[in-house]
C-alpha cells in the first residue's frame, strides 16, 4: 500500500539579538523542514536586522502537495500517527553580522538542528530550539 504525506503547518522561527549595543544583520538564512529524512519544505528568508536588544520573528506558512512516502517512511509515520504525534525536523543556517565601532564588523554562522513534536488534538507548541555559532 503506498503511503502520502500532505502537510499544512504554521512554523515561526524568532531571530534575536541580544546585545545592547549594536544591530544585528541576518542574511543567507535557509532552512530545511523534514520527515524523517524526507524533505517537506525549504524556509528561507531575505535578508534582514534587528535592532539592538530586540528580535523578530519570520512566519512560514508550509502546505505540500503529496509527497510519496517509501514502505518504511509509511511505517513511521503510522506508529506516529497512533501515538497522535508527528515529528519533523528543522536544520539549516543563518549568517550574522555585528558592526563594532570602528573595528568594523564581527561575523558569525549560525546553525539550528531543532525536532519538532506535534501533537493531533490541535494544540498550539512553543518549541525552544537554539542555535551553535562558529
Amino acid at each position: 500500500m503506498a503511503s502520502v504525506l500532505t502537510l499544512r503547518v504554521s512554523i515561526i522561527i524568532k531571530a534575536e539579538n541580544d546585545n545592547s549595543r549594536a544591530h544585528a544583520s541576518f542574511y543567507e538564512t535557509s532552512y530545511t523542514l523534514s520527515f524523517h529524512g524526507v524533505k517537506v519544505a525549504y524556509l528561507n528568508a531575505d535578508p534582514f536586522d534587528v535592532p539592538a536588544n530586540s528580535s523578530k520573528y519570520m512566519y512560514y506558512p508550509v502546505e505540500s502537495s503529496s509527497i510519496p512516502l517509501t514502505p518504511e517512511e509509511g511505517e513511521v509515520a503510522e506508529l506516529f500517527l497512533r501515538r497522535n504525534q508527528v515529528v519533523f525536523d528543522i536544520r539549516g543556517n543563518t549568517r550574522t553580522r555585528w558592526r563594532v565601532g570602528l573595528l568594523g564588523s564581527v561575523k558569525f554562522w549560525l546553525h539550528l538542528n531543532c525536532q519538532l513534536k506535534f501533537p493531533l488534538n490541535g494544540t498550539t507548541i512553543y518549541p525552544r530550539c537554539s542555535t551553535k555559532s562558529k
